[in-house]
């Protein structure tokens, strides 16, 4: 088996993400978590002020995180653009009434990407570009549990959906290969070392 090269991967992913965009922008939904900070990291690479990185105030966070995420991957090394949405009323409202944790993770998922096509329109982005890993996809697809990023993969088209297209350029790899990229790129240890936060809620 070839060895994993988080060097050669970073290189051929910019080169196609500035295939696929060309010269136009995309939008990231970031959230502190290795697999959204790599993935903006990894895109502003390759198309640096076309790239905007939205934090999605959802209620669902720890108090002040939001702000204190934003501050951290705006400032160096990393320097993404950053802005921080509050839209707290919106999921909690999505999310109200539902019981059953499966549905509170559908609900969850529209309203995660309602607010990015509203977005995406508002700035001008066609594209929409997410941290999916290869986990995502496999805990989805095998009725483990639906992972709010996975759309193509189950027959949803976010083209037809949302207005925009999607681009995964880490579906391919599971977490430690996402974390050799992430310290690859620079991206902070208290990032690229973090241990994914169980959310009960969903």
């Amino acid at each position: 088996m070839q060895r994993f090269s988080p060097q050669e991967f970073v290189k051929k992913q910019v080169e196609e993400i500035r295939r696929s965009v060309g010269n136009k922008r995309a939008l990231i939904a970031v959230s502190g978590g290795v697999d959204s900070t790599t993935c903006a990291a990894l895109t502003h690479r390759a198309l640096g002020e076309n790239l905007l990185c939205v934090m999605l105030d959802d209620a669902f966070m720890r108090q002040g995180e939001p702000e204190r995420v934003a501050q951290l991957l705006s400032q160096p090394p990393l320097n993404l653009p950053v802005k921080v949405l509050n839209v707290q009323e919106r999921f909690l409202k999505a999310l109200k009434g539902l019981c059953d944790a499966e549905e509170k993770r559908k609900a969850f998922r529209e309203a995660f990407y309602r607010t990015l096509s509203e977005t995406a329109q508002n700035e001008g982005c066609q594209f929409l570009v997410q941290g999916t890993i290869r986990a995502d996809i496999e805990e989805t697809a095998g009725g483990i549990k639906t992972q709010h990023n996975v759309l193509a993969q189950i027959g949803i088209s976010p083209i037809q959906r949302y207005g925009f297209q999607v681009i995964e350029p880490l579906v391919a790899l599971y977490k430690p290969q996402v974390r050799q990229v992430a310290r690859h790129l620079g991206v902070p240890e208290e990032i690229s070392e973090r241990q994914p936060l169980s959310l009960i809620h969903i």
